[in-house]
């Protein structure tokens, strides 16, 4: 789910979809495709660290999408003034990635990663 709403990000930051604030410079495209670079492998390197079983690497997939939503409520507020089919993009985004976070820490995951030898949750191990 994580991936997914990664991807739906990605596809509303495409030039002409998402329109830039008024008496705002227009952001360099290679600009935007660097941060889609650095957080798109950031995001796929945490993913496959939860994937792996690592304890770690679901904190910090948490710690990372908290950031992310604190940093994306500004944007949210904004385009539901001037975009806001984009403003529910964003939220239905946010959802996903809450309910993927619950599911690694409860219900079945949660109990799955409690489960897990010390050893192996750290990857020092297996």
């Amino acid at each position: 789910m994580v991936l997914i709403s990664f991807a739906i990000g990605v596809l509303t930051q495409i030039p002409g979809i998402r329109p830039e604030p008024l008496g705002e410079a227009e952001v360099p495209f290679w600009i935007n495709a660097a941060l889609f670079l650095v957080f798109g492998a950031l995001t796929l390197w945490l993913v496959s660290a939860v994937y792996s079983a690592r304890n770690w690497g679901r904190w910090s997939l948490l710690v990372y999408l908290g950031l992310t939503w604190l940093l994306g409520v500004g944007l949210v507020m904004a385009d539901l003034q001037s975009t806001p089919i984009l403003a529910l993009i964003d939220l239905a985004c946010i959802g996903m990635e809450v309910v993927a976070c619950g599911l690694l820490f409860f219900g079945p995951g949660g109990k799955w990663f409690r489960a897990r030898p010390p050893a192996a949750q750290s990857g020092n191990g297996a």
